[in-house]
């Protein structure tokens, strides 16, 4: 629902960014997710796919990781973008132990949509701002989440 309304806000009143849209899944809310992007005739900008046991190649294509969770731990596909060099643009409470905002991806404080909108414009007006905070994600995975780095950890555990 709340990409939903990204969609309409930027649908609405940018009417000139060149953006699409690929959500991906096949969860529980694919039906309403489906039915809203014929309601709000948002069938220019998005399409929806099911669930893909290959979400690299889909995720290679984008500009920009959306991930609108509410509740989720440590996000796969937070994770991913981040290690193929992406932007995600997160919320504080499902991804700041691992996004440092503007640097390695993007922090909205609460998943309002205004301010998710907002921050896709404003990443479409600084395009290196954008590549930088991709090169910096993928530093921040390679650093911090690799197996290597894992195995050391846990390692020190036992």
């Amino acid at each position: 629902d709340i990409l939903i309304e990204v969609l309409k806000i930027l649908s609405e009143e940018y009417k000139n960014l060149p953006f699409f849209v690929e959500i991906v899944g096949s969860g529980n809310l694919y039906d309403y997710v489906n039915d809203s992007i014929n309601n709000f005739s948002l069938n220019n900008w998005v399409s929806l796919k099911q669930a893909t046991s290959e979400p690299i190649k889909t995720i290679l294509k984008a500009d920009i990781i959306l991930h609108t969770s509410r509740y989720e731990g440590m996000s796969n596909v937070v994770l991913e973008g981040m290690a193929c060099g992406k932007c995600v643009i997160s919320s504080n409470d499902t991804s700041s132990e691992i996004i440092t905002n503007n640097q390695n991806g993007i922090l909205v404080s609460e998943l309002d949509p205004a301010q998710i909108a907002a921050s896709i414009i404003n990443l479409n007006k600084k395009r290196i701002l954008l590549e930088n905070i991709g090169y910096e994600a993928r530093n921040t995975i390679t650093n911090k989440f690799s197996d290597q780095r894992v195995f050391e950890l846990w390692d020190s555990i036992f």
